[in-house]
């Protein structure tokens, strides 16, 4: 099917050349009756000039106004793409775009934003703006700051009535505005026969006070003994008079008591054996006692405290161990040992000294009737590479030279 649609393509435009040519000739040839004759046309070439783009090379287009023939010279190279030092930019990425206007885009990315200035905070009511800034381009995007909504502060305030949370955004602002629950009360000053007494209600819920008179009373002898560390007394619940006053009568209760360590005082427990009460006195503290020996590891010294339990260590610092001495020398096959004493607590230390190996003289035999060997130089009393006597038929060993006695 393509290939008859080129065919019948081919065969227009070959007929609509040959119609131009007709046309030409008239023209060029005066008119009718002239078509049996070439006339050369004396062109007048019009002049255009194609700007180069940046993908396609400019030129000068050279065309006869008569004819319609043209040529081309002046041939411009293509002037290739170039980027606006400017970045380009929409909601997504940014790029640079080619400033020769042909709509090319190089260096193409997504925006890459910073962690935001806040513009306007939000507040309670209202909506706040925070600017991100892409670190690359500059290009802004604003959010939005949902509003915080109140923000009650941790203490109640209150008046005479109520109470309520200020908001910590504006303190003019109640929240949880409710009137006052009150508790029974504290008596904070009883009342006497001739004094009228104060009694405080405490808000259970914002813990705000108030103070209340309370009536003179009668005497009222009170049903418990108080105390101090010294005496216990009964009391007049209304005016607060002291009887029946009387010193304790102490006895230790030893399960109760706590034995003082070297860093923290202990306790002795007492208890009244007329008003119960508990008489605690303490113990001062032991303070550390520190030993006269020396305890160390491979390290380290110190005095340990003799108290049972404690762990404190004194002087504790690192050994200043001598030069050494010899403790076992280092023979040809055993290792030896150097004992370094320290200076401070005494603790040894011992290092190893490796075996200093034979010192064979294999140029020289020693021998007997039976055999040869070499002799350590460092007289360790070892024979060496003992062997017995090779003889040749001359009754010399073939080895060591030695001769068999006759």
């Amino acid at each position: 099917m393509r290939a008859f649609i080129k065919k019948i393509l081919i065969g227009v435009s070959a007929t609509l050349l040959a119609l131009v040519l007709t046309a030409v000739l008239y023209a060029c040839g005066g008119g009718q009756g002239a078509s049996s004759r070439v006339v050369v046309c004396d062109h007048n070439y019009q002049t255009t000039v194609v700007a180069p783009t940046c993908t396609d090379a400019g030129y000068t287009l050279h065309k006869c106004s008569k004819c319609g023939d043209s040529y081309r010279d002046g041939a411009v190279p293509a002037l290739g793409h170039n980027p606006d030092e400017d970045w380009s930019s929409n909601a997504f990425e940014h790029w640079h775009k080619c400033e020769n206007g042909c709509g090319q885009r190089t260096n193409v990315g997504i925006h890459d934003f910073d962690a935001g200035v806040v513009e306007s905070q939000a507040t309670c009511e209202r909506n706040g703006r925070i600017v991100y800034t892409c670190t690359i381009c500059g290009f802004e995007r604003a959010d939005v700051l949902p509003a915080t909504g109140h923000q009650l502060s941790s203490s109640w305030q209150s008046n005479q009535d109520s109470h309520w949370h200020a908001c910590a955004n504006d303190s003019t602002e109640r929240i949880d505005n409710a009137l006052h629950s009150w508790d029974s009360g504290f008596v904070e000053k009883h009342a006497t026969c001739q004094a009228a007494g104060t009694i405080v209600y405490t808000c259970t819920v914002c813990g705000k006070s108030i103070r209340r008179d309370l009536p003179r009373t009668d005497h009222k002898k009170s049903a418990e003994w108080e105390s101090d560390e010294y005496m216990h007394w009964h009391t007049c619940q209304t005016c607060g008079e002291k009887f029946d006053t009387a010193s304790h009568t102490l006895e230790e209760l030893t399960y109760a008591k706590i034995d003082p360590t070297c860093t923290e005082p202990g306790v002795t427990v007492y208890q009244c054996t007329g008003c119960k009460a508990i008489i605690r006195t303490p113990i001062p503290a032991l303070g550390h006692e520190w030993s006269t020996k020396w305890y160390s590891n491979k390290d380290s010294h110190w005095h340990k405290c003799v108290h049972e339990g404690c762990t404190e260590k004194h002087d504790f610092g690192a050994h200043h161990f001598d030069s050494g001495v010899v403790y076992r020398a280092a023979t040809c096959t055993s290792n030896g040992l150097v004992e370094y004493t320290c200076a401070d607590c005494g603790a040894k230390d011992y290092v190893t000294v490796a075996a200093i190996g034979h010192d064979i003289d294999t140029s020289h035999w020693e021998s007997n009737e039976n055999g040869h060997w070499h002799v350590c130089g460092h007289d360790c009393g070892g024979k060496l590479d003992y062997a017995v006597h090779d003889f040749d038929d001359e009754g010399e060993c073939r080895e060591c030279g030695y001769k068999k006695q006759e």
